[in-house]
């Protein structure tokens, strides 16, 4: 026997006369609604109900409760705040506009005439009160001060150095940014949900997890309208301001860049391409690959509420939404692809603990892996759009089985196999030449590329008196070494032990005695530190303990007995 509410016996009176509560009609309004024009059941009389409908009934005009009746003190904070009046008030209202013969209109039978009852959120709607909107406004005072502070103080600091059109520069280039991506994202989500909402099928409810789902549909179509562009808007806010407005320099740099006449050993690019370009197109390509991912995914959630995806019992995908997913799915592989093969050249940035740039393993296997990567990633895309017309999502998924394998063995397994049999065994012969590419390039970028280099042929031997004739300039030879004395400055020179002196002390030189001597410099600083626990107050730390004490000087040519440094 079924339990559904439209399956319920036939034998009711009035059930006969109820032609507007078929079970379609019901149906496509969203839930299997009881008919509202059903008759009361057998046994119940209008004496039985009379009991009910009196309690029910509001009460008249003379016995109606004050308007603040139910509040503290007998004050109604919606005078305040504004909304729906609430309590006896409220109910008084809703009740008059209940009662038969005060309907709008000329009627007076209670249901003649061309009006009809008020509406009773209608009748105690409310906008917000006078504190309410005070708040809101001095909030929103507050918001642009703080806004018109900061960029109003960078204005006038930029302008008094003559440097307005930096600062203007960078504010209409992270703009024009903001809203290109905005209306990257807000489009592509747009477009997505509403294809998929035109593509819906229309179909009855035939089972549980339907009727639950129709249910949602019809509790959700109220906000469908307003969440679609809602969604959108947001997404794009966010992911444009977190994503590309703080690359704004970047841009910058590509639309101004020019050609270091230089080229990389590696892929004889120019070397401006891998300090301008690059960057540009890698934050292109992820920004685009997020917004291909959160366009898909509200593709499946509209596809999923209104039916085009089930996996209730097994997976089912109507056309509409086996071709957008497929669509996304393509366009999600290319731009891998694209980021596979942009990791070539961004190869030539890596860094390890011998030095910077490519080595062995970076050109021989990463390079090489990411290529391969990347026409794996395209061969899948290429399957997604040919799943559409194959209805089958076997070798998309296959494709996508063998892109996950090959990233951990050819892209992470392999160069560590490289790495750790072919350079570690001689490294020094292995990574030689990627070696001296680094020395070129530092060369070259410091303008040092084009200096001869010449053999010194230095004399070893001395002759006899040469050091009285060199007396003057042998006794400035410093035997001082900055580097090292710190620590014997400590010991001599710390006094307090919140005192300190940096690691590595400097060098000057001083007029002593009419003579310039050569001096090893270190400045008595505080060190916090050195207190105790109980010591680190706010009052010892900002009033007693504020700053160092004094500077140590000792004669860099000139030890004291001992071999310690002469102060």
């Amino acid at each position: 026997m079924s339990t559904r509410p439209d399956d319920e016996p036939t034998d009711k009176p009035g059930d006969q006369e109820d032609p507007a509560s078929s079970r379609e009609d019901r149906v496509r309004g969203g839930f299997f609604q009881p008919d509202a024009t059903r008759t009361p059941h057998h046994g119940q009389e209008d004496g039985a109900s009379e009991p009910a409908a009196r309690r029910s009934s509001p009460p008249d005009d003379d016995d109606e409760l004050p308007q603040d009746a139910g509040f503290p003190f007998g004050f109604d904070p919606t005078v305040l705040f504004g909304g729906a009046r609430s309590g006896a008030a409220g109910r008084g209202a809703a009740g008059r506009a209940d009662r038969p013969g005060e309907a709008s209109g000329d009627g007076g039978d209670g249901a003649g005439g061309s009006g009809t009852p008020r509406s009773r959120g209608r009748e105690g709607r409310r906008g917000p009160g006078p504190l309410a909107l005070t708040i809101m406004i001095l909030a929103g005072l507050a918001v642009v001060l703080l806004f018109l502070s900061r960029t109003w103080t960078e204005v006038l600091w930029f302008s008094q150095l003559g440097f307005s059109r930096v600062v203007w520069t960078q504010w209409i280039a992270a703009g024009a940014m903001f809203i290109v991506g905005t209306l990257i994202m807000f489009l592509a989500v747009l477009a997505a949900m509403t294809r998929a909402y035109r593509a819906r099928e229309i179909t009855l409810p035939y089972d549980e997890a339907s009727r639950n789902l129709e249910s949602y549909r019809t509790a959700f179509e109220p906000m469908r309208k307003p969440l679609t562009f809602i969604v959108p808007a947001l997404l794009g806010v966010f992911a444009a301001g977190l994503e590309l407005v703080p690359h704004w320099r970047e841009v910058m740099l590509a639309l101004n860049s020019q050609s270091f006449g230089t080229t990389d050993p590696q892929f004889g690019l120019d070397v401006s391409f891998y300090v301008f370009i690059l960057p540009v197109l890698t934050t292109v390509v992820s920004y685009l690959s997020r917004v291909v991912i959160f366009a898909g995914l509200a593709s499946v959630v509209v596809h999923y509420l209104y039916g085009g995806i089930s996996v209730a019992r097994q997976p089912h995908f109507t056309k509409a939404a086996r071709i957008h997913l497929s669509v996304f799915l393509a366009l999600f592989a290319l731009l891998r692809a694209a980021d596979y093969w942009l990791s070539r050249y961004q190869a030539l940035y890596s860094s390890n603990t011998k030095f910077d740039g490519a080595s062995y393993t970076d050109v021989n296997a990463v390079i090489p892996a990411n290529a391969i990567l990347a026409a794996i990633a395209a061969v899948i895309a290429v399957l997604f759009i040919a799943s559409v017309r194959a209805r089958s999502w076997k070798l998309p998924v296959t494709g996508v089985v063998v892109m996950i394998a090959s990233a951990l063995l050819i892209g992470t397994g392999y160069p560590l196999v490289i790495q750790r049999f072919v350079v570690d065994p001689n490294a020094q012969r292995e990574e030689a030449p990627y070696i001296q590419r680094n020395i070129n390039a530092t060369l070259t970028a410091y303008g040092l590329d084009g200096i001869e280099t010449t053999n010194y042929n230095a004399a070893t031997t001395a002759q006899a008196g040469q050091l009285k004739e060199d007396a003057e300039s042998t006794t400035s030879i410093r035997l001082l070494d900055p580097n090292l004395v710190s620590a014997t400055f400590k010991q001599l020179q710390q006094n307090k032990q919140y005192y300190s002196f940096a690691s590595s002390l400097n060098v000057d030189r001083y007029n002593v005695e009419g003579q310039s001597r050569d001096t090893v410099i270190a400045v008595r600083e505080l060190n916090l530190d050195g207190l105790d626990a109980g010591q680190r107050t706010w009052i010892n730390e900002h009033t007693v303990y504020p700053h160092g004490y004094g500077m140590v000087t000792a004669y860099g040519n000139t030890v004291a007995s001992g071999g310690y440094p002469s102060f």
